[in-house]
């Protein structure tokens, strides 16, 4: 009985550890490809950082954004025309607000000047009644008289005032349709001169990108000859140099720091099954070989 248990016990510890071993060696699968995916990472931002500092000036230089000269040198213009329409409207804007200020003062003058007028009239009807009453002209015609001169007298005031609002209010009206129309006109003007603009900017966008093409194939042709030469050369760690010889370190670091974590025949059988990874860390590819296998 003792032995039948003991048997199990073993059979058990059998089993676990080999649930345990599958366990760790999905694991280590999953660690291994995140891995990989963060290497290439790595290898795509150093790939633009050194494609932008290879192209440098020819890559700025050129369109870089998929249009022809003909395109950038028509964006060029409408940035001008957009810009100059916002300066005329802006300017025309103030002049109409200007104007309207004056309207708004012009009406502000004659309501004070009617008001004016009025109580001028009020006061010339008092003095009026006052004589007709003092000289007992109750029923003479000539109180009759004084009445309608004074009314006569306050209606041809009002008038004046109006017609001279309604003159100056006409010329402010006048002065801004002007101004919209000298917005216009300007405009025009200003559109015409676009159609030289456009040929100059088109010929100096066509001479930056021909320079620009220039570089950039004088650019990829040493990188071309440089990449040749280190092919030529031995396979040794002194062919990575400045920033890339610290950009392949760092990838080398980041496996190795991985793999010293697991089990060396773990970690050597996952390094040895990946191509990718001997890709990804050229060179060092066979020291991190070598590092692991110390372990």
């Amino acid at each position: 009985m003792s032995a039948t248990l003991t048997l199990i016990k073993k059979i058990k510890e059998i089993t676990d550890n080999i649930k345990s071993g599958q366990q760790r060696q999905k694991k280590n699968k999953a660690g291994h490809q995140k891995l990989i995916e963060s290497l290439v990472e790595m290898e795509k931002a150093y790939t633009q950082r050194t494609a932008a500092g290879k192209s440098g000036i020819a890559f700025e230089a050129a369109s870089g954004t998929g249009k022809s000269a003909e395109e950038l040198a028509s964006a060029h213009i409408s940035a001008l025309a957009q810009r100059q329409r916002e300066e005329q409207e802006a300017k025309a804007l103030k002049r109409i607000e200007e104007t309207e200020e004056k309207q708004k003062k012009a009406f502000e003058s004659k309501v004070k000047q009617e008001s004016q007028t009025y109580s001028e009239f009020q006061k010339r009807q008092e003095q009026d009644l006052s004589k007709i009453i003092t000289q007992g002209l109750t029923r003479s015609s000539i109180a009759e008289q004084m009445t309608e001169r004074t009314l006569k007298e306050y209606l041809a005031k009002m008038g004046e005032i109006r017609k001279s609002y309604d003159m100056e209010i006409e010329a402010l009206n006048n002065q801004k349709a002007i101004i919209n129309v000298e917005k216009e006109k300007a405009l025009r003007e200003f559109n015409l001169s676009l159609s030289a603009e456009y040929e100059n900017k088109l010929a100096e966008i066509k001479e930056r990108q021909l320079q620009a093409a220039q570089m950039l194939a004088e650019s990829e042709e040493r990188y071309r000859l440089e990449e040749e030469t280190r092919k030529n050369k031995r396979g040794s760690l002194i062919e990575y140099q400045g920033e890339e010889q610290e950009e392949m370190r760092q990838r080398y670091l980041k496996a190795l720091e991985f793999y010293k974590s697991m089990d060396k025949k773990e970690a050597l059988k996952l390094i040895e099954r990946s191509d990718e990874l001997k890709r990804l860390l050229g060179l060092y590819y066979a020291e991190l070989v070598e590092e692991i296998g110390k372990g």
